[in-house]
Parts: C-alpha cells; structure tokens; sequence
C-alpha cells in the first residue's frame, strides 16, 4: 500500500538515510517470472536497469523480500545465455539490499539496549524469499530485540513457509490456509501480541490464517512489516 511506502521511506530517513522514489521505475516483473512468462520479466528488468543506471551512486532497496530477491538473484538467471548484457544485470543485482540491511547500517545510534518492562511481545517471521533467497536472518532480530520497551521471542519454526507463496495462494487456497494453520500455532504458543515480516505476501497470508484459527486469541493477534511497526513504534515513544 502506499501507507507502507510512506513508512518505509520515513523509517530509513529517521535512521539518517536520504531516500529517493524514481517515478519511472517499474514491477520487477515477479509476477511474469514466476507464472513462466520469461520474455515479459526480462523486459522489466531491462526497463529498471536502464533506469536506475541513471543513477549509479544510490544503493536500491526494497521492504518487499520478493521483489529484493528477484532484483538481486533472478536477474542474472534471466541472462545467462546474453553475455552483452549480462554485465549491466550483474552490476545492477550487486546494488540491491533488503530494507532491514539498509536500516540497521545506520539505525543503531538510535537504538537503546532493551530496557525492562517491555510494554508488548512480538515475534519474527521469516519470508522465504529473504532468508533462502537473500541470506538475511540477523538483522530483522538483531533490530527488534534491541528496541526499548519491546520483548522478542524466537518462536519456533520462524523460518518456515507460512503457506503464502505469493499466487500459490491464490491457486491452491485451502491448501495454503492448512499450511498457515502450522504458523498461526507457533505465533500462539510464543505468547507474542504481534508479528513482525519483511514480506507483504507473508503478511497477508498469515493475516488470513489468523483471522480463520478457532482459538480467540488468534484474531488479536497483529501483523506487522517492519517499516509499519517502526512508525507504530516511534509514535508510542512520542506519546509516552
């Protein structure tokens, strides 16, 4: 949503990084990789390279692990066999970070050792794309078990699928509602009063499996991408 943009980029602004949106920019074209239309992926990332070359010293980021991993690791698969332009891809992909990388670069100047009496729970998820995809598993803890007032919990099977998988769930929903039930379980056996991932598809789905979980506690229970909590965060510290 747009109010995930806005709170994306006013966190790393808040962390002391200048933040730049290209207008031109356009889908990275997950969509069309990963329903088989290679011709049509191959295009937005041409389309994206060509615009962001433009602009050679910026990092490129993404809060959307999805759309991170295909920027960082699928496009150089799409171009194996176009030694051309397989140079301009590869320095393209090496400029692409994850949005928890980015901000903890600079965010732990702002970032107290965890003080007693934390004021609410909550646990890590770890989307696929960007723990098998990119490798990031320290930082979104490293950062959120630093936060004052705040208690982490590593709940158990973080780092399992949550059924989403982006239109798998849109094909096979009853299946991956059966999936997500194994992670509605796990967040209720943490004790957590929230969730927080780094990948709007998980979010979604595990939202899902929440509302559809017989247990009342379930429905209580809120999901979060990072960026959205950081700025529910900053507003709690305001008003206390």
């Amino acid at each position: 949503t747009a109010e995930t943009g806005f709170d994306t980029v006013k966190s790393l602004q808040q962390a002391g990084w200048g933040v730049r949106v290209l207008k031109e920019q356009s889908c990275c074209g997950a969509p069309f990789y990963f329903n088989g239309d290679f011709k049509e992926a191959k295009k937005k990332a041409v389309e994206n390279i060509e615009i962001f070359k433009k602009h050679p010293q910026c990092k490129i980021f993404s809060h959307c692990a999805t759309c991170a991993d295909v920027l960082k690791e699928v496009y150089p698969l799409l171009f194996q066999d176009e030694p051309a332009l397989l140079k301009d891809v590869e320095s393209f992909s090496k400029r692409i970070v994850d949005f928890h990388q980015l901000y903890s670069e600079k965010a732990w100047q702002k970032v107290k050792k965890k003080k007693e009496g934390a004021s609410i729970k909550i646990c890590w998820h770890d989307p696929c794309h960007l723990n098998r995809g990119m490798g990031v598993q320290r930082e979104p803890r490293e950062l959120l078990s630093a936060l004052p007032g705040v208690e982490y919990i590593e709940m158990e099977g973080a780092d399992e699928c949550c059924g989403g998988a982006g239109s798998f769930s849109l094909y096979h929903y009853d299946l991956a509602l059966e999936i997500g039930k194994r992670k509605v379980q796990n967040i209720l056996n943490s004790g957590a009063d929230a969730v927080i991932t780094g990948c709007p598809s998980c979010q979604m789905q595990i939202q899902d499996a929440l509302l559809h979980d017989d247990n009342p506690r379930a429905s209580g229970i809120s999901v979060w991408l990072t960026a959205q909590f950081l700025q529910q965060y900053e507003h709690e510290q305001e008003r206390s």
